[in-house]
């Protein structure tokens, strides 16, 4: 009963289910889909287009993807975990429901531009789309699942999460020609904007900030009714962070537990009983 109960409490299931569908957005904003169908996505788009070569607008998509990818292992040592998320996922929200709504009109054929012109905006939308998709949905929920996740936990819920994306993912990859078919590929990227713009918002209202910040504070933060980020009270965050209101705990090698206060008080009594013992040694010389 105690497990349970101890499964059960906010500071495990909060940041579990945080994490589990921060990273169920990742199959839904068609992270993968675009490695897996490129070439078919791109050939689709060249419905009113001349030259457009699908094979050579792939590769050049997985250039683009590589290059982001560096940029973001840089990204995630100066820029803050929410504000990493929010404009990434902005960035391919307005990407893909452009590229949906220009795909949509270009239909038409009252709308649509030369082939020429098609051809460039068409392949600019997919390249931003591709690199702020790399930016945020690649690295950010292995990296967010790791920071909020409690240790106790970590192991089985990290493992349970990744078959459960598998599992999504391999559905995903079977119902995309189904999905194609039936709505178009403006259609598939405009669901994928539509996700894009909910994890936005799930990651303005929700998303704790974790960079800087210690375990502790993160499991404290998750121990509070709070669970909207923005409606946390940050006059008791900055009150704690200035009294040291959470305590990292370091356990020494002979097995006791001791907090920093503890260990700075034990330094400061050896020092006075060293000081004593050098005075009482000069008296008695």
């Amino acid at each position: 009963m105690q497990k349970i109960k101890f499964l059960l409490s906010p500071s495990i299931l909060k940041p579990f289910f945080i994490g589990h569908i921060f990273n169920l957005f990742q199959i839904l904003t068609g992270t993968m889909l675009i490695v897996f169908y490129a070439v078919d996505i791109i050939s689709e788009t060249d419905k009113n287009t001349k030259g457009f070569d699908s094979f050579t607008i792939a590769q050049l998509t997985a250039f683009v993807r590589l290059i982001f990818t560096l940029v973001t292992n840089s990204l995630l040592y100066f820029v803050r975990r929410r504000t990493h998320a929010i404009v990434a996922t902005s960035v391919c929200a307005c990407a893909a429901l452009v590229l949906s709504c220009f795909l949509f009109f270009q239909l038409r054929t009252e709308y649509s531009f030369s082939p020429e012109t098609s051809m460039w905006i068409t392949c600019i939308l997919i390249l931003v789309f591709i690199a702020a998709n790399t930016c945020g949905f690649l690295p950010l929920p292995p990296a967010i699942m790791s920071e909020i996740l409690p240790v106790k936990i970590r192991g089985i819920a990290c493992g349970y999460i990744y078959a459960a994306n598998d599992a999504v993912q391999f559905c995903a990859s079977k119902i995309y020609p189904w999905l194609k078919g039936t709505i178009g590929v403006h259609g598939v990227f405009f669901v994928i904007g539509i996700n894009a713009l909910l994890c936005c918002i799930f990651s303005y209202l929700v998303l704790p900030e974790t960079q800087g910040r210690s375990l502790a504070e993160i499991e404290e933060y998750f121990r509070t009714q709070k669970l909207l980020w923005v409606k946390r009270d940050k006059r008791l965050e900055r009150h704690n962070s200035r009294n040291s209101y959470f305590e990292m705990k370091e356990t020494n090698t002979w097995g006791c537990v001791k907090t920093y206060g503890e260990q700075e008080e034990n330094v400061k009594t050896e020092g006075k009983a060293e000081e004593s013992k050098r005075k009482m040694s000069v008296t008695f010389s």
